[in-house]
């Protein structure tokens, strides 16, 4: 129940909110209708002059994280589902060609719907409607972007079936961002009782079991271990 809960939050925070002036919800719905059948192509024609519009730019977001084979709804059943080894594998069967790309424009997008981000999502006390949407998707997208790093870590080493021994350092500074700093704001939107939030902070102590992160050298060590432990 509380996951079922969770995923009609989280899909209300995707696709948004009905504008009070008829032209504003007519276009939302058009857009929203699209984004429903996958269709992102529409979405990012409708959605290339947003400007100031924050339920435009949020709209144009959810674009990108459906191109790259994703929806709010796969993030939170791909984070939670306890029948499958891990959320990086259960992404990994989904992801687009250049689904890193495509989360990483989805970002960018609700980067410029919060303005700044660490006033807006870690304080939360000046954010409105669509803030609080983009901060929480921002985060979907984060950890989905984690998935794609570590899929590659583990195509680009062939290290699906053996041990993965080694990660570039740049790779390794970015999923430490995206796991243990991205996700804050997911994790405080979220209630304790949350199955999300239990899985996300369930991560981010595995990694930690794996080899205190606290620098680069121990950080590589911990993250390959977490990734070799569930692959």
């Amino acid at each position: 129940m509380r996951k079922m809960f969770l995923i009609a939050f989280a899909l209300a925070a995707f696709f948004g909110g009905c504008d009070s002036e008829d032209s504003n919800e007519a276009k939302r719905y058009e857009r929203q209708a699209a984004l429903d059948k996958g269709d992102w192509q529409k979405v990012l024609s409708l959605t290339e002059n947003c400007g100031g519009d924050q339920a435009c730019r949020n709209d144009r977001a959810a674009a990108y994280v459906v191109k790259a084979g994703l929806s709010a709804s796969k993030i939170i059943t791909a984070i939670e589902d306890e029948n499958d080894k891990s959320y990086f594998a259960q992404l990994g069967k989904l992801f687009k060609a250049d689904a890193d790309v495509s989360l990483q424009s989805a970002m960018d997008e609700y980067a410029l719907t919060i303005g700044n981000q660490a006033l807006v999502c870690k304080s939360g006390s000046s954010a409105n409607k669509w803030q609080k949407d983009a901060c929480f998707n921002r985060s979907l997208a984060a950890i989905s972007q984690s998935a794609v790093i570590i899929v590659n870590v583990l195509d680009n080493y062939s290290c699906w079936s053996s041990t993965c021994s080694s990660i570039d350092n740049a790779d390794v500074d970015t999923l430490v961002n995206l796991i243990f700093v991205e996700t804050d704001t997911l994790i405080k939107l979220l209630g304790i009782d949350s199955d999300t939030r239990e899985e996300i902070e369930k991560i981010k102590s595995d990694i930690n079991n794996s080899g205190s992160c606290y620098d680069t050298s121990s950080c590589a060590t911990a993250i390959l271990s977490y990734i070799n432990a569930n692959k």
